[in-house]
């Protein structure tokens, strides 16, 4: 029998800001996970963000989703309002929502 070897990269995770918040990096992708709950996925080729339905969960969640927005490069500090921007992003497709 003749085997091909492929080598995989495993993905890079790293503590977000939190014991329980997570940065997990993989091919071209940075995804942001909390707890066990996947919040949003950050394509680097393409520069968008997938949303998750449980990125508004807690507070706490809210407040390390927008820590993550922004070092993805999105403005998401300078609003007033961090979860009414985040509504209107998904709203207007710029940021896109993956639930119902």
């Amino acid at each position: 029998m003749n085997y091909t070897s492929k080598v995989l990269e495993l993905p890079k995770v790293k503590q977000f800001h939190n014991k329980n918040q997570f940065v997990i990096s993989y091919e071209k992708y940075v995804v942001f996970q909390s707890y066990d709950s996947l919040i949003a996925r950050y394509d680097y080729s393409t520069g968008e963000v997938e949303v998750y339905e449980d990125w508004d969960y807690s507070n706490t969640t809210r407040k390390h989703f927008y820590l993550f927005l922004s070092d993805c490069g999105f403005e998401v500090n300078q609003a007033k309002n961090k979860r009414l921007w985040v509504i209107r992003q998904l709203k207007v497709g710029r940021l896109i929502k993956c639930y119902n």
